[in-house]
């Protein structure tokens, strides 16, 4: 019986702060109430972002993480409106496709009428808002939005095909912090030396602390004093982010530090530090002006640390963005063929790879 007490006092109490929370949605409106991160689009409780280049649907699913949100897995008639006004307005010519990916896909081929999101939940197929002939197993089992008509509607494809995408995460209270991994804190808690967001996204732009978030290419990094000598026990970290779809290339022209103790470590992969893996790790005097880093992804780290004794001049580079040249259409043929991957002006080496198609009778 108390068991039973206490679980309609908890029901009670999200039920008062549902009413509370539409309440003052009503009287003050959501855009005032709460807030997204730049370049993302409030509705209603939720932040949007249409993104026009194009991947698989994992690839797709993995980049909205990456963000601390999901694909989009619309889950009512407003929703399915809403989303169709924001992909509308972000390729408003459907130059990059006129399809792009939801967080959605079929389990068991429908045999059990069920969808999967990208975050694990399930629905039933009945509450989409399928093309004529969807949903069709045999086309696929990611479901993509079709945005050409006047209205939008839903089909199954091939998971591999690659389509432009679009994220949701949660909006915060004004004032608050937007967390990478989707969190939101107190504006207050920013640069207090605690990882509050959990990922470190709280300590990522604290120029007091010598960490720094740049998102302009073209900008200088250098180490505190240059070209003088850089203070002892010094701990800084340059987070880059450049445009999703883009690389990131560092250039050093100078480079001095004690060997061995006093370092540089290159992170490439994304954000924070734990979603990275290491590139290099560099001492000493280098002559590095013809030896760029770049990585995978739209995301560097470049960590400073220094021991207490023997201090140089450091370090000066220039970071900058390229768009990635990879992907296009293969088409199969029986003749061998050879693939050759665009030289850009980051390139180090040209990779060859022979295809060879083989016809099976």
């Amino acid at each position: 019986m108390k068991q039973s007490t206490a679980a309609n006092s908890h029901w009670l109490a999200a039920l008062l702060s549902s009413l509370l929370l539409l309440n003052l949605l009503h009287l003050i409106g959501a855009d005032e109430a709460f807030s997204c991160p730049n370049g993302w689009e409030l509705r209603g409780l939720n932040c949007y972002k249409y993104f026009n280049i194009k991947h698989s649907w994992d690839k797709s699913a993995e980049l909205c993480r990456r963000y601390g949100a999901e694909l989009v897995a619309i889950d009512s008639y407003a929703e399915n409106n809403e989303t169709l006004a924001i992909a509308r307005a972000s390729d408003p010519n459907q130059r990059a496709s006129d399809k792009y990916w939801l967080g959605l896909a079929s389990l068991d081929d429908l045999r059990t009428n069920t969808l999967e999101s990208a975050s694990g939940a399930l629905i039933s197929q009945y509450s989409g808002y399928w093309s004529l002939h969807q949903p069709n197993a045999e086309s696929g089992e990611c479901v993509a939005a079709a945005f050409a008509g006047k209205s939008q509607s839903w089909d199954l494809g091939t998971c591999e095909s690659l389509l432009p995408f679009m994220c949701r995460a949660q909006a915060c209270p004004q004032g608050s912090l937007h967390c990478a991994n989707g969190k939101c804190i107190n504006q207050a808690f920013k640069c207090d030396g605690s990882d509050d967001c959990g990922d470190g996204t709280d300590e990522l732009d604290c120029p007091a602390q010598c960490h720094y978030h740049m998102q302009s290419g073209g900008d200088v990094i250098e180490t505190p004093n240059y070209p003088h000598k850089y203070g002892a026990l010094s701990k800084c970290k340059w987070t880059l982010e450049g445009p999703l779809g883009s690389n990131i290339i560092l250039q050093f022209q100078d480079f001095e530090t004690e060997k061995t103790f006093d370092t540089v470590q290159i992170l490439v992969g994304g954000r924070t530090e734990d979603k990275s893996v290491s590139l290099a790790t560099l001492s000493g005097k280098q002559d590095l002006t013809t030896q760029p880093f770049v990585s995978a992804s739209n995301f560097m780290i470049v960590k400073f640390t220094t021991d207490g004794s023997v201090e140089r001049k450091g370090f000066r580079a220039t970071w900058k963005t390229e768009a990635k040249n990879c992907g296009g259409t293969l088409k199969a043929t029986l003749q061998r063929q050879i693939l050759t991957r665009k030289k850009s002006s980051s390139s180090i080496r040209i990779f060859v790879i022979a295809l060879t198609f083989i016809r099976y009778s």
